[in-house]
C-alpha cells in the first residue's frame, strides 16, 4: 500500500486507533506516545499493509506489539533499577545537607 492510501485510512480511523491506544495505555500522555509510535511504525510498514485485508486491524496489532514491548522494557527496567520514592523527612534532611546520599539510601533500605 502506498503512503497516501495509508494516510487516508489512518485519517478515517484516527479516533478508533487513538481510543484503542488510550484503552491500552491508561493515560492520556501514554496514549499520545503510543498513538504516535503506532502511526510512525505503520508508515514504516506501509508496504506490508494490504488495504483489502483489514488495514485498521493491522494498525491495531502494531499498537499492541508496541505496548507489549514498552511494558516489557518498563518491567525489565524496574527489576534492574527500581525507583524507590523517598519519604519527605529524609528528602528534607538531605536538602539541609545533614545526610550524604549514601546515608539516605541506607536509611531507605533499612
Amino acid at each position: 500500500m502506498d503512503i497516501k492510501t495509508l494516510a487516508v485510512i489512518i485519517e478515517e480511523t484516527e479516533s478508533q486507533i487513538y481510543g484503542f491506544c488510550f484503552h491500552l495505555a491508561g493515560s492520556r500522555e501514554n496514549a499520545d506516545n503510543l498513538y504516535q509510535d503506532t502511526i510512525l511504525k505503520a508508515l514504516e510498514l506501509a508496504e506490508k499493509i494490504d488495504k483489502n485485508h483489514n488495514p485498521k486491524g493491522y494498525i491495531l496489532s502494531i499498537a499492541i506489539g508496541l505496548w507489549k514491548n514498552q511494558k516489557r522494557k518498563y518491567g525489565r527496567h524496574n527489576r534492574i533499577a527500581p525507583v524507590i520514592p523517598m519519604d519527605e523527612t529524609i528528602e528534607n534532611i538531605a536538602r539541609n545537607g545533614e545526610l550524604k546520599p549514601e546515608e539516605i539510601l541506607d536509611k531507605k533500605i533499612s
